[in-house]
């Protein structure tokens, strides 16, 4: 028998991230799309979630305060913050 994945954001902080309660993606039943978006299906996908999330803008402004690694973020790959961040991107796909 296969599990189903779930996604799970991580815990909330300290800080003012209760945004994180009202994400489209919290609890979607395949995470891979958003983060691990590997194909550009799935970054696709990925940014339709983010597309109607009523946090987008937060999600986004947390991702690219922290520098988040991975995944997607407030419509973002990570790839592309990467190149909002520094105006070029330093990852390269295979």
């Amino acid at each position: 028998m296969s599990q189903q994945k779930v996604l799970t954001l991580p815990p909330v902080g300290v800080e003012d991230e209760e945004w994180r309660t009202q994400a489209a993606c919290r609890g979607h039943p395949d995470p891979d799309p958003i983060w691990n978006p590997n194909r550009p299906e799935q970054a696709a996908e990925g940014k339709r979630i983010c597309s109607i999330c009523p946090v987008q803008a937060r999600c986004a402004e947390y991702a690219l305060t922290r520098r988040e690694p991975h995944g997607t973020w407030g419509g973002m790959t990570e790839w592309e913050r990467d190149y909002v961040l520094t105006g070029r991107y330093r990852h390269l796909r295979r």
